[in-house]
């Protein structure tokens, strides 16, 4: 009798989730000391010097507990959920093959970049039957080898493996892997294809749709499916229109929706005001059918929220320049320095607030949508669009922070969204239709989710509220919902 496999999908993200990758993470690199590699000085060789220093470790002991407290929390939810841990997965997949030496060394090769395989595989020579997942990932020393007259570190290891819905994409008719443009995460793509390919259980279950190249870059932070039919995403730094426009031809069932994010002309472009642009997880979260939780304003719906955001940014700059120290004394008392050195304090007090990025702000919201791979619409706000098509229902529309009725002007909500987003507080993770998992600081989100006959499965995110995320999004890779 032939075997029926059971393969793994997601057809909509507000289904009952059943299955997931996890990574608890917890004193990565805490041994690595400044100069450790064979490039000391590249952000991605080992990690930053920084990393060795004790605040470090205990923020990194403070993440594991955070997502030690998200995963108790769905697993109380959802009896019977299987949550998969992305370290364990990968020392499952080398001890499944342990007994075949050509298939190890794949699995093993696999994890690195296609151009650094002849090095590592010269390097390692009969070594790698016996690296583990710790010394890939970073927990343990990775070893030295021998080289001529030098030791040499054989196995890099992977800076940072946070969040984990970063590492790919489900959908009804198989998984789209992830293509990171972050040079120094890009190796996390490489060890996803490791355990998907040679996993016992991710060979059963997975089936592999799409595996984007650049200049297709998809990563799962940027990507929401707003209804069964549909898949959105922000587009810029991490996630192109390319890459969208891919997903597209690899689905053409399915209207795509690329959204325009603050278009990120580089990595370090991340401050905190700017942070609405950063991952599309941040715009909107699935909740059930018809209803999606939002960021106001800056999808332009209502018509006009997007120049209130704008006015509230340019609102901090102006505050800034006024009543900044540094600054009142440059205006006041005329400090008798060179302009440049004016120049750069008051650079480094405004950070990413200048006229050039504020004016960036001008095209997010906007929307591409694709079917077939063909453009076939250019609109202006990406909600108004989800309405137009059919996808939300208005009265489904949940606003992060709650309704902007509620506020005397959308300064003083925006001011609300901003401390609760600096927290990570409003990326919610859908676990069943209705039902969203929350940090218990979003409280004007939850009331907001409560009046739309939805609940919010919440644990204490004090240590969001400290040094940010990871968001409850981030913590969780899908692979299997049931409807």
């Amino acid at each position: 009798m032939e075997r029926v496999t059971k393969m793994w999908s997601v057809k909509a993200r507000y289904d009952t989730l059943r299955v997931a990758i996890v990574e608890p993470g917890g004193l990565e690199r805490w041994w690595a000391i400044p100069g450790y590699g064979e490039y000391p000085l590249e952000w991605g060789a080992v990690d930053k010097p920084y990393h060795t220093h004790s605040t470090k470790r205990e923020s990194e002991l403070q993440r594991r507990d955070l997502k030690n407290k998200m995963q108790k929390a769905v697993e109380d939810e959802i009896p019977g959920v299987r949550l998969l841990g992305y370290r364990d997965l990968l020392q499952e997949t080398l001890d499944a093959w342990r007994d075949d030496p050509n298939r190890l060394e794949e699995i093993v090769l696999t994890c690195f970049h296609e151009w650094d395989r002849p090095r590592i595989k010269n390097l390692l020579g009969e070594d790698y039957k016996s690296v583990t997942a710790d010394q890939l990932l970073g927990r343990d020393r990775p070893p030295l080898h021998k080289d001529g007259d030098d030791w040499k570190v054989g196995i890099r290891p992977i800076p940072w493996v946070q969040n984990i819905s970063e590492e790919g994409w489900m959908t009804d008719k198989g998984l789209v892997y992830n293509n990171k443009k972050t040079w120094w995460r890009s190796r996390e793509d490489e060890v996803t294809h490791a355990i998907i390919e040679h996993h016992p259980e991710m060979i059963e279950n997975v089936e592999v749709l799409l595996d984007p190249e650049p200049p297709a870059y998809l990563e799962g932070g940027d990507m929401r499916a707003p209804s069964e039919d549909t898949i959105a995403a922000g587009v810029g730094w991490h996630t192109s229109r390319e890459g969208m426009r891919r997903l597209s031809e690899a689905l053409p069932e399915k209207t795509i929706y690329a959204v325009q994010k603050v278009p990120i002309l580089k990595e370090g472009f991340n401050d905190m005001v700017y942070s609405f642009c950063w991952h599309f997880e941040t715009f909107h979260c699935e909740v059930d059918e018809g209803k999606g939780m939002f960021m106001p304003y800056i999808m332009d719906y209502p018509e006009g929220g997007r120049k209130k955001y704008i006015d509230w940014v340019k609102a901090l700059k102006r505050d800034i320049e006024e009543y900044h120290p540094l600054l009142q004394k440059l205006r006041e008392e005329e400090i008798d320095i060179p302009k440049e050195q004016k120049d750069r304090i008051k650079a480094n007090a405004l950070q990413d607030l200048t006229d050039e990025n504020i004016a960036l702000l001008e095209d997010m919201g906007k929307v591409y949508t694709y079917e077939g791979g063909e453009l076939v619409s250019t609109r202006n706000s990406y909600l108004q669009a989800l309405i137009d098509d059919g996808v939300m229902d208005p009265d489904g529309i949940i606003w992060y922070g709650g309704d902007p009725s509620q506020y005397e002007n959308a300064l003083e909500h925006l001011g609300v969204i901003a401390m609760e987003i600096a927290a990570q507080a409003e990326i919610a993770e859908t676990l069943r239709p209705g039902v969203l998992l929350m940090s218990s600081h979003a409280e004007k989100t939850i009331e907001s989710l409560e009046e739309h006959g939805c609940r919010a499965v919440t644990y204490d995110g004090f240590y969001q509220k400290k040094f940010g995320g990871p968001g409850q999004d981030c913590a969780f890779f899908p692979l299997h919902r049931e409807n």
